[in-house]
Formats: C-alpha cells, structure tokens, sequence
C-alpha cells in the first residue's frame, strides 16, 4: 500500500492529468484536492506539471490539506509525447545527438529537478520510468535508485511494462514498488496482475474508463451489475479495478465527474462478479503502449 509522507494511506482512486494544462489543469487538482484526492498522476512530458503544481499550492495555502498529505507522482520520458516518430525522442533514443554528450544519469536528475521545479515541492512522492527504452532502461533504473538514496524520491517504480521488463530489475537490490499500466475487464493482463501481487508490487491502472469512451464494454453483465450495485458503468469499472488490487486513475474536467469517480470507492463488489467481470476478457489492447515495449 502506498502512503503519504505523513503516513497515511493512498486512497484507492487517483487522478490521472493527461492531457489538461494550465490554468485548467490547476483548477481541476485544486477541486479533485478538495474532494479527497490525494494521489495525483502526471509525467514531465504531459506539459502539465506546472498546472498540477499550482493546483497543490493553493490548496495547501488554503488549508485543504499539507504538503505532506499529498502524493504526487510522476515519470520519466524521453520526452518524444507531441512527436510524430515516438522513438525518436530528444532522450534514452540511441540516434539523438543529445545522449551521446550526457550520461543517462545526468538527464534522469535535470529532469527530475525540473519535475520538482515545477511541481512546487523539494520531494517526489513516487518517479517511474514511463517505458522500458530499449538500450537505456537498466541505466535509468540506476539512476532512479540514486534519487531514491538521496532522499529526493520515496517511491521508484515502472510503467507500460510488462513481467519480462521487471523481471530485468529483478537483481537490483532496490525493484519497481509499483507499475501503472493499462488494465481492465477486457484486459486483464492476468499474468502481469499475478506477478506484482507476488511481487508485493502496487499496481496503477491509468486511462480505467477509456473502454466506456470508446463503446467497447457492451456486455449485458456491465448494465445488469451496475443496476445490481445502483452505480453507473463507470463505477462499477473503477470498483472492479480496486477489486483486483489496482489503483485506478480516472480523469476528467467536471467536478460532478470527478466527485462521481471518487465516490467509486464506497462501492464493494462480492468476489463472484469481480471474476465474472475478470471473464469478459479478450486480451485486447486498446490503449497506446510504447513501441519499445513488444509484447505488450
């Protein structure tokens, strides 16, 4: 179970940022904040970094909650999100000019105090490495392991990874506390689920309602449980995903929605419909995943 600084533990619903900015990302964490929001999402390429800092400092200059209740989380990327070749990246790419003049290090810890920068705070809560980046993953593991020791991160951890990518971490004496990947009724990713429980790995489940926005969860089973349990589809697939021991990170720009989201956690499913739910899985992926991860 992931905590806070303060040592309170990370409520089971968190707020994914991608792809708000600014003024709107601020308002959005402020409001989510004031909700029950305590694990917030984002990564140094979703541009929104500044937003999310801005958001926490003003509901911690309101008095809503401290710095030390708070759990921010963010990634390490090569920084490629807005680029047509994905692979080539201004960072962790084997042709960019730029890796050749600095060690993986250097690059991890000049993001890393550019993330605390401008998220407003002298600490991160939790760093991954967003994808496995073919040929410089085990580098950057390194040097997340060296932020960790310094005290400028709590928690390391992956994402977009599958168990042959942490399995490659596996002789290190510190290895992933957690993996935010994409999971969901009809994606279970069973053996990845299986893995991180052994593992004492907390599992993230970022983009959990991206099923209903795209019409893929047209089972019968989803209505009926959500009549069963008087919540609406969305709850009932952010309940499922606390179910199966994953803390999922719904977004949105309506505080209605976000309070909604949230509410998801009074909602208990018995262990008989989470399997069933489990059952409609097809192993399909439908969200993007990194070209440098295969097999995902």
């Amino acid at each position: 179970m992931l905590t806070t600084l303060s040592g309170k533990e990370v409520p089971f619903i968190a707020l994914g940022t991608y792809p708000l900015q600014g003024e709107r990302m601020a308002s959005n964490v402020y409001e989510a904040i004031k909700i029950g929001y305590r694990l917030i999402d984002t990564s140094d390429d979703y541009r929104n970094e500044d937003g999310v800092g801005l958001g926490c400092e003003r509901a911690i200059c309101d008095g809503i909650v401290k710095r030390e209740d708070l759990f921010l989380l963010t990634k390490v990327s090569d920084d490629g999100a807005y680029s047509d070749e994905y692979l080539l990246g201004t960072y962790f790419c084997k042709q960019s000019q730029f890796m050749k003049r600095h060690t993986v290090y250097e690059v991890v810890r000049e993001k890393v105090e550019n993330s605390l920068y401008e998220l407003r705070t002298d600490y991160l809560d939790a760093l991954c490495v967003h994808h496995a980046y073919e040929g410089f993953y085990e580098q950057i593991w390194e040097a997340m392991i060296r932020l960790h020791k310094e005290g400028l991160v709590r928690y390391i951890g992956v994402s977009n990874c599958g168990v042959r990518h942490m399995e490659v971490l596996s002789h290190y004496e510190f290895r992933p506390q957690f993996n935010e990947s994409y999971f969901s009724p009809i994606c279970t990713k069973n053996e990845v689920v299986r893995y991180c429980h052994q593992q004492g790995v907390q599992l993230l489940t970022y983009s959990p309602l991206i099923d209903i926005r795209g019409n893929r969860l047209t089972d019968v089973l989803f209505a009926e449980l959500a009549a069963k349990y008087k919540v609406s589809v969305a709850q009932l697939v952010l309940a499922w995903n606390i179910g199966v021991g994953s803390i999922p990170l719904p977004k949105s720009q309506s505080v209605k929605r976000l309070r909604e989201n949230f509410d998801a956690l009074k909602v208990t499913l018995s262990s008989e419909d989470i399997a069933k739910l489990s059952l409609l899985n097809n192993n399909r992926q439908y969200s993007a995943e990194s070209k440098t991860c295969p097999g995902l």
